[in-house]
């Protein structure tokens, strides 16, 4: 198991956390890399959550969630979405989408879906949303290879740009359809930190 997990962990992948808020106002978040877009007409999204985790009912009883694809420099919201808390939203900056969800503010993008259907996978579930509402923003992504965070060093005029990052302390599984950066530019990419990390999926 060990030796899969190290294997799937070197596809590369953005980080989102993805968001729901029930006719009640029950809120839930969690932090996945396993969201990929799906179709463009009609315009679907997946994303995976297991079976195990304590948001997976609010999910499936909201009927429908935010996707909120995290930015370099917002380890400190994917750290806190994969740990478990009574109230995850405490002290976050939060906005809503057209359609009442909560939207974590400062992010690259945002997808506001309604569920559209949830296939069991193994020990997990797997949500296909329609896209509803959707908004992005610029800057660069929070990416995630190998159990580490990971930063683009971006080179313009022969200078290079660097951040520092914090330790994190969860893991995120699951395929990503997340695209590159579209910019024309020459990057590396540089590794914020390494070591072991807990599972996330549960979360």
């Amino acid at each position: 198991m060990r030796s899969l997990r190290d294997a799937l962990g070197q596809f590369a992948t953005g980080v989102a956390v993805v968001t729901t808020a029930t006719a009640s106002g029950e809120r839930a978040g969690v932090t996945v890399n396993s969201f990929s877009s799906v179709s463009l007409d009609p315009p679907l999204v997946l994303w995976c959550l297991s079976d195990r985790a304590p948001s997976a009912p609010v999910f499936l009883r909201a009927g429908r969630f935010a996707v909120n694809i995290l930015a370099a420099g917002q380890d400190e919201l994917s750290r806190r979405f994969a740990t478990p808390a009574p109230d995850k939203f405490a002290g976050v900056d939060v906005l809503a989408t057209p359609t009442g969800l909560p939207m974590l503010a400062g992010t690259l993008a945002t997808f506001s879906c309604r569920t559209v259907t949830v296939h069991a996978g193994g020990d997990h579930h797997i949500f296909v949303g329609e896209v509803e509402h959707h908004q992005r923003s610029g800057g660069e992504p929070l990416l995630f290879h190998c159990g580490r965070y990971r930063e683009f060093a971006s080179s313009r005029d022969g200078e290079e740009r660097t951040g520092p990052f914090r330790l994190p302390e969860a893991r995120h599984h699951g395929p990503s359809g997340a695209g590159a950066p579209r910019r024309q530019q020459a990057a590396r990419i540089r590794t914020s930190w390494s070591g072991p990390s807990s599972d996330a999926s549960a979360r």
